[in-house]
C-alpha cells in the first residue's frame, strides 16, 4: 500500500482533481459537438500536463513521460543559463542577453494570456528569488478600432470567436452594456475554480494570491460582482516555454 505525507497527497489530489475536470470537460463537448478547434488543442495539453505530474507522483514510467520530458530539454537548457546568470551577477561579471531572455519569457505569458481571449497582463515582475510575478487583467473586449487595425470585421469576429471560447468552457460572462462590446467575468465559484485550474494546468508551479472583484456598475449595493484582476506568482520559470526564435550563438544567452 503507497503512503504519501501531506504534501504529497495535496499535490496528487489536486493533480487528479484538474485532470478529471479536464477530461470531463472534453468528453461533455464531443458528445455535444461542442467541441472548438482552440479548446481541442487546449485541453489534451492539460490532460497531458497533469497525467505527467501524477506519474511523477507515483513513479510510473511511460512512454508520454519521456516524450514530455524531451519535449522540454531545451527549457531546462536555458533554465541552466538562468543560474549562470545569477552566478554572474553574484560576481559582478558582464551578463548577455539578460533583458532579452525576461522579455521573451514577459512576451510568451502576455500571448498566451491574449490567446485566451482576455485583453492583457496588466505587469509581470521578476523577483530575485527567479520567480515571476503576473497580474492577469480579465478585461473582455470585442471591439475593434477601425484606425488602429486594417482587418476591423475579422479582428471583431476573432475576439467573439474566444469570447464564445470561454463562454464554452464554461465561464459565466455577461455583458457590461447590453448595447456596448465589453464583457464582465461574473465573480462566481464557477469562475473561480474555471481561472485556477486554467493558470495551474498552464503554470504548474503557480500560486494564486489575490482574485479582486468589483460591483458591476461601481455601487456596493449592487448584488453583481465581476473578476477585473488576478494575481499569481510563478514560482518555476521552466514553466514558461520559451520562443523557437531565443535560439542564440554559443557566446550568448
Amino acid at each position: 500500500m503507497l503512503q504519501f505525507n501531506e504534501d504529497q497527497k495535496a499535490v496528487l489530489l489536486k493533480d487528479t482533481k484538474a485532470l478529471f475536470f479536464a477530461a470531463q470537460q472534453l468528453h461533455e463537448w464531443v458528445k455535444e459537438n461542442k467541441l472548438s478547434d482552440n479548446m481541442a488543442k487546449t485541453l489534451p495539453s492539460l490532460i497531458e500536463s497533469h497525467f505527467v505530474s501524477i506519474g511523477k507522483a507515483l513513479d510510473y514510467d511511460s512512454h508520454l513521460m519521456k516524450e514530455h520530458e524531451e519535449r522540454y530539454v531545451e527549457i531546462r537548457r536555458v533554465n541552466q543559463q538562468v543560474r549562470d546568470l545569477e552566478n554572474q551577477l553574484a560576481s559582478s561579471k558582464p551578463i548577455d542577453g539578460v533583458q532579452q531572455q525576461l522579455r521573451v519569457l514577459r512576451d510568451t505569458i502576455y500571448n498566451w494570456w491574449t490567446e485566451k481571449g482576455f485583453a492583457h497582463v496588466s505587469e509581470i515582475t521578476f523577483s530575485g528569488w527567479g520567480s515571476a510575478i503576473v497580474e492577469f487583467s480579465l478585461s473582455l473586449d470585442a471591439s475593434s478600432n477601425a484606425l488602429l487595425n486594417d482587418k476591423p470585421v475579422s479582428e471583431k469576429k476573432r475576439k467573439l470567436n474566444k469570447i464564445q471560447d470561454l463562454i464554452d468552457l464554461g465561464f459565466e460572462l455577461e455583458k457590461e452594456k447590453e448595447s456596448g462590446s465589453s464583457w464582465n467575468v461574473l465573480d462566481t465559484p464557477n469562475n473561480r475554480q474555471i481561472l485556477t485550474n486554467m493558470i495551474i494546468g498552464r503554470f504548474p508551479s503557480v500560486s494564486i494570491s489575490k482574485m479582486e472583484s468589483w460591483a458591476k456598475g461601481g455601487s456596493k449595493n449592487n448584488d453583481t460582482w465581476t473578476i477585473w484582476r488576478m494575481v499569481a506568482s510563478i514560482h518555476d520559470l521552466r514553466d514558461i516555454p520559451l520562443l523557437v526564435d531565443l535560439n542564440m550563438n554559443d557566446n550568448k544567452v
